[in-house]
């Protein structure tokens, strides 16, 4: 019966039932009240007093803010001022608003009283439902004032939980998530039954988590959502102000400025504000902010070729592709025909500098979307252009007719490497458990396509921006024996100036050429044959008086992603593009690194 009442009161025509000035209306262009509406029981809506003057100015109706209050409280009272801040700047703002009855109470970690909360937050969405009824017929105060396609879930604390459940409901409608002094909770930590770390990679839309410093109880936790999130694009930006954040302070204080910045860029387009999200500038009106964020469009042009620089798409028909939660290339496998995608950056951001990435994958897939698609964003952001290759792959699979013409067929079987720990057992740093010194037809396939790319890059460095003379490789795992067969190879047109591997070691003898490039290495110590084999490549190279340094991370076994938590790896971008700045590589904008520091054992 109180389902079907609700339900009744929600298809009721707006009528507003009380107007409440908070403060002064909020400092934005438009003076903003909160109200309780006929229609909408427990719910409070803040909004400009004057819709239809705000629609007029803004050219467009105003986007809708869905709110989950702090303590997945049933009152928005301790976010009066913060939310009619933001309603100042242009937005409908709903929030729970409703006296707590006899069914609250118990222990905010009872699984009864989080699934209550958490469908208390779900139940915004019948805000938004209506709402775009609302919109929608002529007579209602919202006619046309609003834009139910354009809606950020927002929530402060247990509330920013309600916001991240909306966000993992897939709804169309929703376009960012504002999380304030928020994270989801690891297990036995609390409320784990509101949401799983594992619900992170149902997000479609971007967020960002707004955190007040490391004296903020939800610090670890948003950071930790932060480090997973590795599909959407996503803001981690702290103020130390503690977890009560800067809502007690008139008009919400500078977190409801940032908030609005953000939902400003997301929900109205002003690009302009991508300095501060995107690029992680706050600039002065933003004093006191640490920002850092990933995932994003750092790419002022993207585009794929062949290698005979023709226009070409990624994936052809001999390709098997495998995709990421948000739909994007995640591996590819069978690849006969060679292709580069090119990121290049913001001109205003250019240093000139190029890296050829080669991926992972033992020689039978690409790691594309861990290897490429991520570190062009990292990049593209400091200024620096990116060319994915798409070499030649042997083992798994090859499509019917074998190998295109021209080239020789892979080995029958995949490359696999023991387990040797010593360096010293290694013949001139070659970690090919074949040490008879045959060739691999593969990694000779590869190798040769990594020279193509580095001319073909060259031909057009001037029309892509790029600075002839600051054209490297970086290699994971298997990519990076791919650009050291390269570099042993290459003529004095086809030399890079710098070779980055990460954990990828030489799978031939080496023989340092004598015009070889800086080398950069990063590596796990416990990576079984690998690491000895990278500290036997850079002994190599020292011993020919080559600049190298190298990174011997011992904080485990195996590859290392693009920010591995609290582990001493974790940093091994950074470290790479500082080696890129400190040898003139990387020059231009200076770009601050990540103002976040790692505490011990921390995720």
């Amino acid at each position: 019966m109180a389902g079907m009442l609700a339900l009744c009161q929600l298809s009721l025509p707006a009528r507003t039932l009380s107007v409440k000035t908070i403060e002064d209306g909020g400092t934005g262009p438009y003076k903003a009240v909160m109200t309780v509406e006929e229609a909408l029981p427990g719910f409070a809506v803040y909004r400009p007093a004057d819709m239809k003057a705000a629609v007029k100015a803004e050219g467009r109706p105003l986007p809708i803010v869905l709110f989950g209050n702090g303590g997945c409280a049933t009152s928005s009272r301790g976010s009066y001022s913060f939310l009619e801040e933001i309603a100042s700047h242009g937005y409908v703002v709903a929030a729970i608003e409703r006296e707590q009855t006899g069914q609250g109470g118990g222990s905010m970690f009872d699984p009864e009283v989080v699934a209550r909360q958490k469908a208390d937050g779900m139940s915004l969405v019948e805000v938004l439902d209506w709402l775009e009824k609302e919109s929608a017929r002529a007579g209602s105060d919202f006619y046309q004032m609003v834009d139910p396609n354009c809606v950020s879930p927002a929530g402060y604390s247990c509330g920013g939980l309600q916001a991240l459940a909306l966000g993992t409901s897939g709804d169309e409608r929703f376009k960012c998530l504002t999380i304030l002094s928020s994270g989801i909770t690891n297990p036995g930590d609390g409320l784990a039954g509101f949401l799983l770390k594992e619900d992170l990679a149902k997000l479609k839309v971007p967020l960002a988590y707004f955190i007040g410093g490391e004296s903020d109880i939800a610090y670890l936790n948003g950071l930790d959502d932060y480090r997973r999130i590795s599909h959407v694009p996503v803001v981690f930006a702290n103020y130390d102000a503690g977890h009560g954040e800067t809502f007690g302070k008139p008009h919400g204080g500078t977190f409801a400025q940032m908030a609005t910045a953000w939902l400003d860029y997301q929900l109205k387009g002003k690009e302009e504000n991508g300095r501060i999200f995107r690029y992680c500038e706050p600039g002065d009106a933003f004093g006191g902010w640490r920002i850092e964020s990933k995932n994003f469009n750092y790419a002022s042009r993207v585009f794929t070729l062949d290698l005979d620089g023709n226009e070409a798409p990624l994936i052809n028909a001999g390709d098997q592709v495998t995709y990421n939660a948000a739909g994007g290339v995640q591996g590819i496998s069978g690849t006969t025909d060679p292709a580069i995608k090119v990121f290049l950056p913001a001109p205003e951001y250019n240093s000139g500098a190029a890296v050829i990435i080669l991926s992972g994958g033992g020689l039978m897939f690409h790691s594309w979307g861990n290897d490429v698609e991520s570190m062009a964003s990292w990049l593209n952001r400091r200024g620096v252009a990116v060319i994915g290759l798409k070499y030649h792959l042997g083992g798994m699979r090859r499509p019917q007719g074998g190998a295109p013409a021209g080239r020789p067929a892979a080995p029958a079987k995949p490359l696999v490497l023991p387990d040797i720990t010593g360096f010293d057992q290694l013949t001139n740093a070659n970690c090919n458990p074949d040490q008879s010194g045959a060739a691999n037809p593969t990694l000779e396939a590869a190798a040769e396509d990594a020279l193509r790319t580095i001319r073909l890059v060259r031909a057009h460095a001037e029309e892509w921006g790029i600075d002839p003379q600051k054209v490297g490789y970086l290699g994971y795992s298997a990519g990076g024996g791919v650009a050291i067969s390269a570099t042993l190879k290459a003529d004095a047109a086809a030399m890079p100036n710098f070779l980055a591997s990460c954990y990828g070691p030489s799978l031939e003898n080496v023989t340092v050429p004598e015009n070889a490039p800086k080398l950069f290495i990063a590596v796990r110590a416990q990576h079984n044959n690998v690491a000895s084999g990278m500290l036997a490549l850079f002994l190599a190279w020292k011993k020919a008086g080559v600049n190298a340094e190298m990174y011997i991370y011992d904080d485990g076994n195996g590859p290392f992603g693009p920010d591995d938590g609290g582990t001493t790896s974790g940093a091994w971008r950074e470290n790479l593009f500082r080696w890129m700045q400190s040898n003139g590589i990387a020059t231009g904008r200076k770009v601050s690194m990540s103002p976040f520091a790692r505490r011990p054992g921390q995720r």
